[in-house]
């Protein structure tokens, strides 16, 4: 469906050549304005150099003198003349000598004779006619009979004694088949039309026998096939707020003449009169005698038969083309393949980068004004060239709205187009989807298909309009009562797909037209539309991959919740059931579930973040990096999936974020203090005897130390999300992520950019966000942590030189143990005794800090024995009791150092007691719970499980990757990272602000840090019996 056209060069040269010369006169007429007013503008500041702006506002008595531009006095006898910048002579006077200069003493005027009347151009006196003598009432000639004409000739006539030539008026008949034309100055041909049925020149010369309709003489007696259209076929149903009806006068006066000649005669005019009478009724083919309808039938017998044109199977021959007639579904003609154009988003020199158009363009009246191939008559809004240029680059998704005044409203002309997509001398037709077409079902009530989702019940249309302020006029002198307007305007281009790589399907228009009445239009009135260009692609398989993704992960996720879960019940001792009391029983329990639930929902989580993160990253890369077109970005309804499985994973995550902090928050913990007393001493009068009291200040020392690293980071997230916003809003790397496929990160106030696209905005931020982490990991790892310092080390070291062991116990039967016994037998010493056991440490003049001999492990996972559990909770049980109890009573924490229902005695008893447990237990001291020592095997590092169940025996694993940091912030950094980038990405996709994103991630991470911190520290001094208030 393809129309080759051949442009008129010479036409076009000279139409270019005169818009020019138009544009240069136009530009020197700005120059002298502005000339004019710099030179006002540099004036001295006094009133000789002042005088009023008068802006050709004269009387009928002035005139406006170009040369002090300002409004003068005409002289006796004179008026001002027609341009208004000089003076001429009134009715009855003619110049007798004018040299030119101001008109006041230049100009001369002379009465003329009695019974002669001056001339238009008052050069000479007239005499009147035999047949029209000089009336003395008006003092003019008297009219000419109505078929004549009046005309100056002049004649030699005896005045005295002598001949002269002197100008008359006189009248003159017109001949058969002629009449006066509108002047009354000369005489036309009579229309032939009119004569060959009237045999006269007028069209009403037998009352009821014959009418006019649009200029054109229709017999109307009863032997006649010509019925007037009924009142509904010239009313229209305007689409304003009021519905308003009006009985056109554009249909009234036009229907009947446009409709005979184009059935009768097929005459070009009438039939492109009568569409576009059809196109202002919307389409709607009802009633039966309506343009539409009459159209309809009148085209679709010629389709039928085969009469078409420009070999287009819908485009009847000798007709404009409206209806595609032979398509019961819009389907076969939104997805034609006519168009064999491959374009790129690039500028190529084998493939076009951009969109070109023609326009057919019709006047009110069916003539044919031009075919219009450089205005974009859809395009309403102003912008600078280079941003309205971009609209119809290829892949450049565009929109602009702006408001439309009521003068643009009441004074843009009205114009039919016919849109055509252009490539060289090929013209493809644009199918037109009117949103407001209706049609008539049964029963009578009326449907709009074009405004539903199913795009195969469309109804395609060819022919539209911009703004109709001409059709809801009542007469031809009424100013229109309800005026039509785009409200939107939308280009849709689909692409073929990868099949077709480049290759598009026909373009849509799709116009939504608004309506407001004028009497409702004030001058501060203004009306909002909008124009559009989008891009979609043809059996998107977005949403099917996205689907299949996080499918086959929840799959996968199962099964390693499934085998995490093994780990998890072994942990907590759900196989140990022989010879132990209160075993807890082996079947899937309510903790189980839950436990699995969490586990799922983070697993989840990072999946999910992965699928959405790798999507548009994607999208990033290879919609941005294309050159022939083949990849669009996700739909409207696409983004709002993307934006559901994005609230999906942050939901997820930040639950998995809470229960990880409830647990983190939960765990038991014990400072085991290896220190022996070092002396006795004398307590009572009868000098009895008592080992020396050991300090406490290195075991609160350590728990400071403890309390402090809770919340620490690997990763600096204040740095992080500076630095993330720095490369996004200072840098640009926010102008990657529009729907333009251009890769400008620099952009200018000309230019467009687009308009921001949420998926790409989530990618960009994505890998911004992750390689700002991945430096700031690698950095904090291999620089900072090796010639800085590194906290968690040091945190080891500090046990070792307190003397203080770390119990950790974050399940029933698994913790983590960090060994602090010091190799020097005691750390409660002075300065000098301190420089010498780490002199010795250097020198190597003493044993290793390991666990075992001759080894420096000091961390280790362990996998406890049920018995140690059972025997760690008896000794703590009453004191729990306790602080429960006092919670209730007081509304205070557990640990709290104001209550005073805590029995200090049995505090200090039961952290005693628990010390040398533990330390017993340490050093195989105890004869029925022993531990072994060993390394993990890979499989149980890959899958972070043991295969063996401790029950008599536990088990101490070798760990010097420290994940003891699993209970802190700093051994989740991967969790808390994805929580960032979710909850960053979430705020930006629905808001699109960066700095808003970033500012609220702050600000949840403050608070996520106060929460962790509040509770560890509560949490910590319940388990470990240190009193909260040294713990700062």
């Amino acid at each position: 469906m393809a129309i080759t056209i051949t442009l008129a060069h010479k036409t076009k040269q000279h139409f270019i050549l005169k818009i020019e010369t138009e544009k240069v006169m136009a530009a020197n007429n700005r120059f002298l304005l502005l000339y004019l007013a710099l030179i006002v503008s540099v004036l001295p500041w006094s009133d000789a150099n002042l005088f009023p702006l008068v802006n050709n506002t004269c009387t009928s008595n002035q005139y406006y003198d170009i040369a002090s531009l300002q409004c003068r006095n005409c002289g006796t006898n004179q008026e001002r003349s027609s341009d208004g910048t000089y003076c001429i002579c009134i009715s009855g006077y003619r110049i007798s000598g004018d040299t030119g200069g101001p008109p006041l003493n230049s100009l001369q005027c002379q009465r003329c004779p009695a019974n002669t009347i001056s001339s238009a151009s008052r050069e000479y006196c007239i005499r009147c006619g035999s047949t029209n003598p000089f009336d003395t009432t008006t003092q003019t000639c008297t009219s000419c009979p109505a078929n004549d004409i009046a005309n100056v000739r002049f004649r030699n006539i005896s005045i005295g004694n002598s001949f002269s030539i002197v100008p008359i008026l006189e009248c003159s008949t017109c001949g058969n088949g002629y009449q006066p034309d509108i002047s009354r100055q000369s005489c036309i041909r009579c229309n032939e039309y009119v004569l060959n049925l009237t045999s006269t020149c007028t069209c009403s010369n037998i009352a009821g026998t014959y009418a006019q309709y649009g200029g054109i003489c229709l017999e109307t007696g009863a032997n006649s096939n010509i019925d007037v259209p009924s009142a509904a076929a010239t009313t229209i149903i305007y689409e304003d707020s009021d519905s308003t009806s009006v009985t056109s006068y554009y249909l009234t006066e036009n229907l009947l003449a446009a409709r005979t000649l184009c059935q009768q005669n097929f005459n070009y005019t009438a039939c492109q009169l009568l569409a576009n009478l059809c196109v202002v009724n919307q389409y709607f083919r009802f009633p039966v005698d309506g343009a539409c309808p009459v159209y309809y039938t009148l085209g679709n017998n010629l389709v039928t038969q085969n009469q078409i044109s420009n070999g287009i199977s819908d485009w009847p021959a000798n007709l404009p083309w409206l209806y595609y007639f032979t398509a019961t579904t819009a389907t076969p003609v939104l997805t034609a393949t006519y168009i064999t154009t491959t374009y790129s988003m690039r500028s190529s020199t084998t493939n076009p980068s951009r969109l070109q158009f023609a326009f057919g363009k019709y006047h009110l009246n069916g003539t044919f004004s031009n075919l219009e191939l450089n205005e974009i008559p859809f395009q309403l809004c102003p912008d600078s060239q280079e941003r309205t240029r971009a609209a119809f680059d290829f892949g450049v998704t565009y929109s602009i709205t702006c408001s439309l005044s009521r003068s643009v409203l009441l004074n843009t002309p009205m114009y039919f187009y016919d849109p055509y997509l252009r490539n060289g001398n090929t013209l493809s037709p644009i199918p037109i989807i009117i949103q407001n077409y209706a049609s008539r079902i049964a029963g009578g009530s009326t449907e709009f298909p074009n405004r539903g989702a199913d795009e195969s019940s469309w109804v395609p249309t060819r022919r539209f309009f911009i703004i109709d302020n001409y059709s809801s006029k009542p007469t031809r002198n009424d100013p229109p009562r309800v005026i039509r307007y785009p409200q939107s305007i939308n280009l849709r281009i689909t692409l073929q797909g990868r099949t077709s790589t480049g290759k598009i399907f026909p373009p849509i228009l799709i116009i939504n037209y608004a309506a407001i009445s004028t009497s409702s239009l004030t001058s501060t009135k203004t009306v909002q539309t909008t124009f559009s260009v989008t891009y979609r692609t043809q059996n998107s398989e977005y949403q099917n991959n996205i689907n299949i993704a996080w499918i086959v992960a929840a799959c996968l996720t199962v099964i390693y919740c499934i085998i995490k879960i093994i780990g998890w019940r072994r942990r907590c001792g759900r196989f140990s059931t022989i010879g132990v009391e209160n075993v807890p029983e082996e079947s899937i329990n309510s903790q189980t579930l839950v436990k699995f639930i969490t586990l799922f929902l983070g697993y989840m989580a990072n999946c999910l973040f992965i699928i959405l993160c790798g999507t548009s990253i994607y999208y990033l890369m290879f919609f941005k990096g294309q050159d022939t077109a083949y990849l669009l970005l996700p739909s409207s309804s696409e983004r709002g999936y993307f934006s559901i499985l994005m609230g999906a994973a942050f939901g997820f995550k930040a639950l998995d974020i809470l229960y990880m902090i409830w647990t983190q928050t939960s765990i038991d913990i014990f400072f085991v203090d290896w220190e022996k007393p070092r002396g006795t001493s004398s307590e009572n009068r009868e000098n009895s005897r008592s080992d020396v009291p050991i300090s406490i200040w290195r075991t609160y020392f350590v728990a400071n130390e403890w309390n402090e690293i809770q919340t620490m980071r690997k990763l600096e997230n204040t740095f992080l999300i500076f630095a993330v916003l720095f490369f996004l809003e200072v840098v640009g790397f926010k102008n990657l992520a529009t729907n333009n496929p251009s890769t400008a990160i620099v952009t200018t106030a000309n230019e467009y950019t687009g308009t921001p696209s949420p998926l790409l905005r989530f990618g960009v931020a994505s890998v911004s966000f992750l390689v700002i982490a991945f430096v700031q990991w690698i950095f904090y790892s291999f620089i900072y942590e090796r010639f800085i310092e590194d906290k968690i080390a040091q945190f080891v070291d500090l046990c070792s030189m307190s003397n203080v062991s770390i119990f950790i116990m974050s399940h029933l039967q698994f913790g983590y143990y960090i060994h602090g016994k010091s190799v020097h037998g005691h750390a409660d010493t002075d300065m000098k005794e301190m420089f010498e056991q780490l002199k010795r440490e250097e020198d190597n003049l003493c044993g290793q800090r390991g666990l075992l001999p001759s080894s420096d492990t000091q961390t280790f996972q362990m996998a406890l024995p049920r018995r140690l559990r059972s025997q760690y909770d008896k000794i703590l049980k009453p004191l729990q009791e306790e602080a429960d109890k006092s919670k209730a009573q007081r509304g205070k924490g557990p640990g709290d150092p104001r209550s005073n229902n805590l029995d200090i005695q049995d505090k200090i008893e039961a952290y005693k007691t628990i010390n040398t447990f533990l330390s017993n237990f340490i050093e195989h001291s105890l004869r029925h719970l022993d531990y072994v020592v060993r390394d993990k095997l890979m499989l149980e590092r890959l899958l972070d499980m043991e295969f063996n169940s401790p029950i008599d025996k536990g088990c101490f694993y070798s760990d010097d990757a420290h994940t003891f940091d699993r209970v802190l912030f700093y051994g989740n950094e991967i969790s808390l990272l994805v929580f960032d980038v979710l909850i960053f990405g979430l705020i930006d996709f629905h808001a699109t602000n960066f700095i808003l994103a970033g500012a609220l991630t702050y600000i949840v991470d403050m608070i996520l840090a106060a929460i962790r911190d509040n509770w560890g520290r509560s949490n910590l001094a319940r388990k470990t019996l240190v009193d909260e208030r040294f713990l700062i």
